[in-house]
């Protein structure tokens, strides 16, 4: 019978599906994809972890972008799992990358890349339709939410 090694500290895969709002028709677009990067996608996650969880927490929580499809716009993010729950919390709150307003959805954790990319491939040909019932429905409660804030500024 095989045992883990003791101190390796074991990693979760997060699934995480995206759509930014597009900067010329004012609506969620699942194409505009012009300044999401990996190096985007990274600060933005990491600086939000921080920000929320602290520095201590985010120094433990290993993230890494292991795999980026910017066509489809999802990728899969490796974390500890002592950070799980707080990685995932972390991507339901980010409402803005690289200055534009966006949305997360973490869809599925697996325990292995090869599962996690498994599936990603699953997933790329049904998610322009998803994409499309998501823009719909963004477009309405974003707003809503973003009319909502300037009032409360105000």
């Amino acid at each position: 019978m095989m045992t883990k090694a003791k101190g390796k500290e074991r990693q979760r895969y997060i699934l995480v599906h995206y759509i930014i709002k597009d900067s010329h028709d004012n609506e969620f677009n699942s194409n505009d994809t012009h300044a999401i990067t990996e190096k985007t996608l990274w600060k933005t996650i990491s600086r939000t972890h921080s920000a929320l969880h602290g520095d201590f927490k985010s120094a433990y929580s290993g993230l890494y972008i292991m795999v980026h499809d910017p066509s489809i716009q999802l990728f899969i993010l490796r974390t500890s799992l002592y950070a799980l729950t707080d990685v995932v919390t972390t991507l339901t709150m980010i409402t803005k990358m690289g200055g534009t307003p966006c949305v997360m959805w973490p869809i599925k954790i697996t325990g292995t890349l090869k599962k996690g990319k498994k599936i990603m491939s699953e997933l790329s040909s049904r998610i322009t339709i998803i994409n499309q019932e998501l823009r719909n429905f963004l477009s309405t409660s974003f707003e809503q939410s973003l009319h909502a804030e300037q009032h409360e500024e105000n």
